[in-house]
């Protein structure tokens, strides 16, 4: 990449002796931290970044699209034939797990979810293989807190926003008589927060 050797110092250094302190019921325990980006540093998303880098490059086929935000892939396959999604994706699978495996990563295969969104009139289902998992696709998935179903109507995601926008202004309602009343500024505190639950992930 390039990087001065000056810079590799600083950064080999910074992840150098790391230590985790924790308390447990015989006291405070240290754990010496060998592996991993530190959180909530300013330069662990830079350095997550360089090294994701290449999970998010690989050359992948034509039908595939790889998204990923901090330590979640999505792999998206649009093709006609359910024997061509499942070639692409099973391709397509193991180029990404052997990519983490030379970054020293591992995909926890037992978490992954496969959704078959089509819009055919006769539901179908796919098994796709992750590891040495089976994976059998569901009719929703939930990614990055938006619940996705295989026919793209987002009627379960709209369910379970709605209920909860309920309980936050249930909430909020109980509170206004604590503290004087709904005024003009409190209401538009309480509009702005349903609507985040309510829009959360909504296109602006």
């Amino acid at each position: 990449m390039g990087v001065p050797p000056y810079l590799r110092r600083i950064i080999a250094s910074y992840f150098s002796d790391r230590v985790l302190e924790y308390s447990t019921n015989e006291g405070a325990e240290t754990y010496s931290v060998t592996a991993g980006v530190p959180q909530g540093s300013v330069l662990g998303p830079i350095l997550w970044n360089a090294m994701y880098n290449k999970i998010l490059g690989l050359r992948l086929p034509s039908t595939v699209l790889i998204v990923g935000f901090a330590d979640d892939i999505a792999l998206a396959i649009v093709d006609k034939e359910l024997e061509d999604i499942k070639a692409s994706a099973d391709d397509a699978i193991r180029l990404v797990r052997r990519a983490l495996s030379e970054l020293g990563l591992q995909t926890v295969d037992q978490k992954t979810e496969v959704l078959l969104a089509t819009s055919r009139k006769v539901k179908e289902s796919i098994t796709l293989r992750a590891g040495d998992c089976d994976i059998t696709s569901v009719p929703c998935i939930r990614y990055l807190g938006v619940h996705i179903d295989d026919r793209l109507r987002f009627d379960q995601h709209l369910e379970v926003v709605s209920k909860k926008a309920a309980r936050v202004a249930g909430a909020l309602s109980g509170l206004m008589s604590n503290i004087g009343g709904p005024k003009c500024s409190r209401r538009r505190l309480y509009t702005s927060v349903v609507d985040s639950v309510l829009l959360y992930r909504a296109p602006t």
